[in-house]
């Protein structure tokens, strides 16, 4: 199980991140592929000094997001979000700045150095854009409910009855 840090109570992200908690709840499980977990928040004066040292403005909503959380992953490869000391343009137009991924397929989380917009970006394209995180959040839940917003115990015991197909199936081939 994940360790849950405060939510400052100012935070303008705060039911969001209090919905993202509540699913994270349902899906958390204690191996790497569901793994989740938050830092601790960024230190303000880290948020301004990368500003002033690359002159380009963090969104107000990330900032928010840093003010919570400095570096997180979320039910294990669903998504991951950094802090100023791993944001990079590495393979990127130079007006990007990536600040996470998704889905954990190569897509990656970014904002506009230009006017704060962030963006989904795979393969050279754009996945969705958006003025606010809470809805690069929202992406999350988006992109996880092919599982239909199953619970934990829900997909163990879907993976359970397709053990036991497998193992029935195999029972029956050898005694063929």
């Amino acid at each position: 199980m994940y360790t849950k840090i405060e939510i400052p109570e100012n935070n303008s992200l705060k039911s969001k991140i209090e919905e993202l908690y509540e699913w994270c709840d349902k899906r958390d499980n204690d191996d790497e592929l569901g793994k989740t977990y938050f830092n601790e928040p960024i230190d303000e004066d880290k948020l301004n000094k990368w500003e002033e040292a690359n002159g380009v403005k963090i969104p107000e909503t990330y900032k928010e997001w840093l003010r919570f959380t400095e570096k997180c992953l979320i039910d294990g490869t669903s998504a991951m979000f950094w802090g100023t000391d791993d944001f990079h343009h590495n393979f990127m137009p130079d007006n990007l700045t990536v600040i996470g991924e998704m889905s954990g397929d190569g897509e990656v989380v970014c904002f506009s150095n230009d006017n704060g917009e962030f963006m989904g970006y795979y393969e050279g394209d754009i996945t969705y854009r958006t003025n606010d995180f809470s809805q690069v959040i929202d992406q999350i839940f988006e992109r996880n409910s092919a599982w239909g917003g199953l619970s934990k115990e829900d997909i163990e015991l879907f993976m359970e009855f397709c053990e036991r197909n497998k193992r029935e199936k195999a029972e029956m081939e050898h005694d063929d």
